[in-house]
């Protein structure tokens, strides 16, 4: 596999940078401005699908140890944020399996004026579990990966009732298994936000258009979105947020035979409700969203059609729950969006308890939960399932603070 960092993003410069963006603010005296948190989660894990695949299906018992670091400093105009670690698993069984993963993560604002400011993210991820559930897609990776992302945004405040934003976003994604290629992508985005309030009380309207272009050595699908978004307070415990536009795309595919690629462009509708819920105790969210998102270890990309639920109860003392369901329709017909065609139907469902000790014993929690997830491969008619039962135990220390 090759490296995911280019010369220029290097993660020793990575740190540097971020850190050097928080450094142009003037450094405040309060003791609260700087903290240094190290931590341990340790989970053992029983998963009886280890690879998520359809068929010879392996179960095994794994045992995660995760030590990890996070450093933080503020000031009057500035911030940064830089945390890393390492996962080291563990296999009962299958002893060969066992692996070391890594992450290193780094975020930074600056605000040079009160009514401007700007924000860089970059990430850095060697997953090291033999399989994965994209988030975004809920398309199933077998297959152990490295991901790179970098991301800088800015916002410009107009007037007292609008404000602009941009945002440039760059990532790369390499995988061990050499049947999934290696794809990177670009998006670029800009909008603004304007208050409804003197019209429609607690309304704010934006309008947003993004550019993302993504590529694998034999592909590239381009894709222009125009959206007009729509959020609104309902009332102190409801939010409604809506959004819907048009996109415009243009796809390529090639084949490692033949310098000639296949061209198609398509327009079609896209669109996110979301519904939320925040309460004293209680909070949740439910969304259904239709887009064109990049098919996670694939050639190309699929159009998802989904719907999700999230739910969050704090129950007693410390000890709280969380509760998550998901619905994922991929599809793209053969040289449409994707090299080959795609028809994948996922559903997911997961619940955790979490408590967390008392004062005492600050920054322990342990968690329990069970995870489900379902794929049927509508062309071929396979089905993938895949069942984890975890216990977690999560310790974090804030020192200096």
């Amino acid at each position: 596999m090759s490296s995911l960092f280019p010369d220029i993003l290097r993660a020793t410069r990575v740190i540097a940078a971020l850190w050097a963006l928080n450094l142009l603010a003037p450094p405040s005296s309060q003791a609260g401005d700087f903290f240094l948190a190290p931590g341990l989660f340790l989970r053992q894990e029983y998963n009886d699908n280890v690879e998520a695949v359809s068929s010879n299906r392996r179960g095994d018992e794994i045992t995660t140890v995760s030590p990890t670091l996070a450093v933080s400093h503020k000031s009057e105009t500035g911030a940064a944020l830089l945390s890393g670690g390492a996962s080291a698993l563990y296999y009962r069984q299958h002893t060969r399996s066992d692996s070391v993963g890594y992450f290193l993560n780094g975020a930074g604002s600056w605000a040079p004026t009160p009514r401007l400011g700007f924000s860089a993210d970059l990430g850095y991820t060697r997953d090291s579990s033999a399989s994965s559930i994209d988030p975004a897609s809920a398309l199933v990776v077998s297959s152990r990966t490295q991901r790179q992302s970098c991301r800088l945004a800015g916002r410009y405040q107009l007037d007292e009732l609008s404000a602009s934003s941009f945002a440039f976003d760059f990532g790369k994604t390499a995988y061990d298994t050499p049947t999934y290629p290696d794809a990177s992508y670009f998006q670029g985005s800009a909008g603004v936000d304007y208050d409804l309030g003197r019209f429609f009380p607690k309304g704010v309207v934006t309008p947003l258009v993004s550019l993302r272009q993504d590529r694998t050595p034999l592909s590239q699908v381009d894709n222009l979105n125009l959206t007009l978004g729509f959020s609104r307070a309902l009332d102190e415990l409801w939010a409604l947020s809506l959004n819907g536009g048009a996109r415009f795309t243009r796809s390529e595919f090639g084949s490692a035979d033949s310098p000639e690629r296949a061209t198609h462009r398509d327009v079609g509708a896209l669109g996110k409700l979301l519904l939320s819920y925040t309460g004293e105790g209680t909070s949740a969210n439910a969304t259904l969203s239709r887009s064109l998102t990049p098919a996670s270890g694939r050639t190309g990309a699929t159009q998802l059609t989904g719907a999700t639920l999230t739910f969050f109860e704090r129950i007693a003392g410390g000890l709280s729950g969380r509760l998550d369901a998901g619905y994922a329709r991929n599809r793209s017909a053969e040289k449409q969006y994707a090299a080959q065609a795609v028809d994948e139907r996922s559903r997911s469902i997961s619940g955790t308890l979490i408590y967390a000790f008392q004062e005492a014993q600050r920054g322990l929690t342990l968690e329990g939960g069970y995870s489900y997830h379902g794929t049927k491969y509508l062309i071929s008619g396979a089905k993938m399932a895949q069942n984890i039962f975890m216990l977690r135990l999560n310790w974090q220390h804030e020192m200096f603070r």
